[in-house]
């Protein structure tokens, strides 16, 4: 036969169970509250058939008698994004500072060079365990590993525009620009 559409998914909770009558094919869904994840499920009772997809919330059991389904889920741990730009005059971070984020979540931020500014780089301390992607439009994001990090974003002038220096008193030194 044709395949059952997923029912809508219930209300997210830390335990989710529900016991249903013999005899029927069931398609079960859930909702993960942000924070959280599948971790495991108890099944009681005789499945002639039980499919379960962790990944797409959602599972398919034919029962043989009455059974009870219990899911489970497990707290995820957070972790700081620290985000350093000590170049603001040539650019600017919409989330300097300090930000909070789950283990395995995705944190995006955006850069925005000044005027005759540009991104020159995007650093991750320790760079082990997040990964960094995006940055051609300005729009970054981070997969959070299983440790804080820091991210140093470095700002400066596109090259062939002027900066204009100015010694003073006149005559009373020199500068160079490397």
């Amino acid at each position: 036969g044709q395949p059952r559409p997923r029912p809508p998914p219930p209300k997210a909770a830390a335990e989710i169970s529900r016991s249903v009558s013999g005899g029927n094919t069931v398609w079960f869904g859930w909702e993960t509250k942000p924070g959280y994840a599948y971790d495991s499920y108890t099944l009681v009772g005789s499945c002639s058939s039980f499919e379960i997809h962790p990944e797409e919330n959602y599972g398919i059991l034919t029962m043989a008698s009455d059974v009870s389904l219990t899911i489970r889920f497990r707290e995820l741990p957070t972790h700081t994004v620290r985000i350093v730009n000590d170049a603001e005059d040539y650019g600017t971070c919409d989330k300097d500072g300090v930000n909070t984020v789950y283990e395995g979540d995705t944190f995006s931020f955006q850069l925005v060079p000044a005027a005759g500014c540009m991104v020159q780089g995007v650093e991750i301390v320790p760079s082990d365990g997040a990964t960094l992607t995006g940055g051609s439009d300005g729009n970054y994001s981070l997969v959070m590993g299983e440790e804080d990090v820091t991210v140093y974003v470095f700002f400066g002038p596109q090259p062939g525009h002027p900066i204009n220096v100015t010694v003073d008193p006149p005559d009373s030194g020199s500068w160079t620009i490397t």
